[in-house]
């Protein structure tokens, strides 16, 4: 729960590999991630040099740290898994996403 969106798009074919490369065909695979919200407080970005986007996440003590965040669409998520996805399943209610399917 709350990773995939965390992988460097640059990442995504290595990471999908390898991952599906680990499970047994029929395999049940359970997602889930956020959904922006109009009222996020939290900066999103692009940089010119990068195709990812990026939040600036604050810490309780008061620091700062940068992540890679991908909000995905229904459209996106769906075109990311369908060469391994089986019974796609796919609810995008805000807050979260829920997507699960079989593996190939």
């Amino acid at each position: 729960m709350h990773w995939v969106s965390h992988i460097p798009k640059s990442r995504w074919a290595e990471f999908f590999v390898a991952f599906h490369a680990r499970l047994k065909p029929g395999a049940k695979i359970i997602l889930c991630d956020d959904i922006r919200r109009t009222n996020d407080t939290d900066p999103y970005y692009s940089k010119l040099d990068s195709r990812d986007t990026f939040e600036i996440r604050r810490l309780p003590e008061g620091g700062t740290y940068e992540i890679v965040k991908t909000y995905f669409t229904p459209e996106s998520m769906a075109g990311l898994l369908s060469p391994y996805a089986r019974d796609l399943q796919m609810h995008f209610e805000a807050p979260r996403s829920w997507v699960s399917y079989t593996a190939r």
